[in-house]
C-alpha cells in the first residue's frame, strides 16, 4: 500500500458524501490534510489522519452512503466510515462484487445519510 494524497475525483466523491452531515466542516478539514492508500484493488481506501488534526465530536461508525450505476449496469456502492471521530474508511464494491468497469464521476453519485 502506497501513501499518497487523495485524487481530485477521489477528494469530491468523499466531499459529496459529507455534503449532508450537520458536523460536515471537522471531516472537511480531516480531508484536506489526509493521506490515503489503496487498499483493496476496487479502489477502496484507507485515511491516515493527522494526530493533529482534531476528531469530530461524533459517535457515528459509518457517517453516509452513495450509489451509481456501473457501464455493465450494476450499481457501485460506497461507504464512508469514521473510526473515534476520524476519517477511516471509503469502502467501494459492486453490489455483484464484480470488477468495476468505469468508475462513475462523483457527480454520477446519489448519496444519502447512513443511520
Amino acid at each position: 500500500m502506497t501513501r499518497r494524497v487523495p485524487t481530485h475525483n477521489e477528494r469530491q466523491l468523499v466531499l459529496k458524501l459529507l455534503s449532508l452531515l450537520k458536523n460536515k466542516i471537522q471531516y472537511q478539514e480531516q480531508l484536506q490534510a489526509a493521506h490515503v492508500s489503496t487498499w483493496v484493488k476496487d479502489g477502496s481506501l484507507k485515511f491516515e489522519i493527522s494526530p493533529d488534526i482534531s476528531p469530530a465530536d461524533d459517535g457515528t461508525r459509518m457517517l453516509a452512503e452513495g450509489e451509481a450505476q456501473d457501464a455493465d449496469g450494476v450499481m457501485i456502492q460506497v461507504l464512508l466510515h469514521v473510526q473515534d471521530g476520524r476519517l477511516s474508511v471509503l469502502e467501494i464494491f459492486k453490489g455483484d462484487n464484480s470488477p468495476i468497469v468505469r468508475m462513475p464521476t462523483p457527480s454520477e453519485f446519489r448519496v444519502f445519510p447512513s443511520y
